[in-house]
């Protein structure tokens, strides 16, 4: 509920003082490069600005460099399996480790930064969500 009568000039004096400020987005690290940078940016403006702490940011750096090196471990594993003449098991096989591994990295890294759906949300919000959008007929009626 509102005072009645004019502001003050002390009250309007205070009005001018509490302009909200505005926060920066952290800028990449330098030792990024273009592509992880460009990950880094994708990353920041999904969050809330305060999101991000300068605390958090070498995870940030690292997420980065981990998503980048997963896209090229995934490039490796497509060739090993269409274009080796001949087929290389061995190889294959070691790639796809390799990308399990790095798949572990980067998810251990997402929830640590919080970023990963479930680091943010509640098993049974989940499963609600989900219900809500499995109603309808089931796909085998």
């Amino acid at each position: 509920m509102r005072k009645r009568g004019r502001t003050s000039s002390a009250e309007l004096e205070l009005a001018a003082l509490q302009i909200p400020r505005i926060e920066q987005r952290p800028d990449a690290d330098y030792s990024l490069t273009d592509e992880e940078a460009e990950v880094w940016r994708a990353v920041v403006d999904s969050l809330p600005a305060s999101w991000i702490v300068a605390g958090a940011l070498p995870v940030l750096s690292a997420y980065c460099r981990q998503v980048v090196s997963m896209r090229r471990l995934g490039q490796l594993v497509h060739q090993a399996a269409h274009e080796a003449n001949p087929y290389d098991l061995d190889g294959h096989l070691r790639l796809i480790r390799e990308h399990s591994k790095a798949a572990q990295v980067l998810k251990s890294l997402a929830t640590s930064l919080r970023i990963a759906p479930q680091s943010t949300m509640r098993p049974e919000t989940g499963g609600r969500q989900l219900r809500s959008h499995t109603e309808g007929p089931k796909p085998w009626e």
